[in-house]
């Protein structure tokens, strides 16, 4: 079944209005304050300072042309950048650096955070990123990295800190010299030096952690206490010293699948009386303490890692952890499409789970997908989407350098083909499409981040991620 569609001949509208900063509203809060419910703050590139408070309404907040131009900082020490009460609505984040004290604090709110930046912050007692009581959170493709808590008080977490929260879902996320200490306080416990999760849900897929500190504490990357959390096909590697453990468990239901956890003294402690499960991980030699059942596929053997310029925890070739995952094909890596069987880059081999943050299915993300079918010309073909996130419908604009037949294919998060639309014949200029959310099986499209790709049979390829709200 072809996916529904409906050409358009002139530019559509966004369903839900665009507010500018700054060049319709001077300041953030004064387009929150103009905004209804389901409108999008559109931010142009440049530094911010900002104290706002969102209160009942649903909004997204965009940074133009992404994280690396449009940057947000606190006023002062004493409150974040962005205060968020919405109870049963929905607060959508892409595109923004968040930078220096308290970034963003939700409470009782359904949170999205798309391609954000949480950095180069250092405050005395709070996280960079607080969540109480939220029904759902997603974290996705986000960066937390030189974040410090000088005055932790027994408390932790200083890339994000959960609380009560009923899930919890972070993906193709990088945690990186996160730290917590309390020397003011005379060196009292600290809990999770990147993350800290209390009577929460939380799934962590396709993550790296790496260079992570807990000064006196447990969990110098993540501690989970009354909670259930899942790991898996994450890297966890190089903690730095401050009793070291790159996962501490209190008291929680916690399954560790496809992970490696390598180079750090001690890989998981589970302080709680519940056994920690791992199964098809990489773990150091010794590195458990506590109640942990080993399950099938572990291997004890050096990943072989190989920096990249944006890692240094990619799989070398002939490296253990290829296709050691967990065999089942709900695990699978994604496959390449001009090499069947074989795994799309940067997973490696064939398509059984690699082990690690850039194995499973969630490593489609990491791919650079507007390289990835072989042959594709970028100059031939053109698509673009009007309004990021859209509702209901996603309007296309597509273009062909030259008359051609075309098609759509629309991909979910882990490289799986979900629509694919005919085209036809296409004169050459710019068309614009719309595409209703109707996936192949006649279903209804998910909420969530999905990639729209234009062929041409004249030799034409090019890729767009896009957002789909319902």
């Amino acid at each position: 079944m072809k996916a529904s569609l409906i050409f358009l001949l002139p530019p559509l509208a966004c369903f839900a209005s665009q507010l500018h900063v700054p060049e319709g509203y001077a300041t953030i809060q004064g387009a929150i304050d103009a905004a209804s419910p389901g409108d999008s703050v559109m931010i142009a590139p440049g530094a911010y300072t900002a104290s706002d408070t969102l209160s009942g309404k649903s909004l997204h907040f965009i940074g133009e042309e992404g994280c690396l131009s449009t940057s947000i900082q606190s006023e002062g020490d004493t409150g974040p950048a962005l205060y968020v009460c919405s109870p049963g609505q929905t607060v959508y984040l892409e595109g923004l650096t968040f930078t220096a004290n308290w970034s963003l604090c939700a409470l009782s709110t359904t949170m999205s955070i798309v391609e954000c930046s949480f950095s180069d912050r250092a405050v005395y007692s709070s996280p960079t990123t607080d969540f109480h009581s939220c029904p759902s959170v997603t974290i996705s493709g986000c960066l937390f990295e030189d974040n410090e808590i000088a005055d932790a008080n027994n408390t932790g977490g200083a890339a994000f800190r959960a609380e009560d929260c009923i899930s919890v879902d972070v993906e193709n996320c990088f945690f990186r010299h996160n730290w917590i200490d309390d020397r003011k306080n005379g060196l009292a416990i600290t809990y999770g030096g990147a993350v800290f999760a209390s009577a929460s849900g939380l799934e962590v897929t396709n993550c790296c952690f790496w260079q992570n500190k807990a000064y006196n504490g447990r969990g110098s990357a993540v501690y989970v206490a009354g909670s259930v959390a899942g790991f898996a096909n994450c890297t966890f590697s190089s903690q730095l010293t401050g009793n070291g453990q790159s996962i501490y468990c209190d008291d929680s239901e916690v399954e560790v699948r496809n992970c490696i956890l390598w180079e750090t003294a001690t890989s998981l402690v589970n302080g709680g009386s519940v056994p920690v499960t791992i199964l098809y991980s990489d773990i150091q030699p010794g590195g458990t303490s506590g109640p942990v059942y080993m399950g099938a596929g572990n291997i004890e053997s050096d990943p072989l890692f190989w920096a990249s310029s944006y890692c240094p925890y990619h799989l070398a070739t002939g490296s253990p952890c290829i296709d050691a995952g967990d065999p089942a094909a709900a695990y699978y890596d994604p496959e390449d499409p001009a090499n069947p069987g074989s795994a799309l880059w940067p997973a490696m081999g064939t398509v059984r789970n690699d082990m690690g943050a850039f194995g499973g299915t969630g490593a489609f993300y990491w791919h650079d997908f507007t390289t990835g079918i072989p042959g594709g010309d970028p100059d031939l073909a053109t698509i673009g989407v009007e309004c990021n996130p859209s509702f209901g419908r996603v309007h296309l604009s597509v273009g062909t350098a030259v008359e051609s037949p075309a098609s759509i294919d629309f991909f979910d998060m882990s490289g799986r083909i979900v629509a694919s639309v005919d085209l036809g014949d296409l004169d050459a200029g710019t068309h614009m499409v719309t595409w209703t959310g109707t996936l192949s099986d006649g279903s209804q499209a998910a909420a969530g981040v999905y990639f729209a790709r234009l062929r041409t049979a004249s030799g034409g390829s090019q890729s767009v991620r896009l957002v789909y709200m319902r």
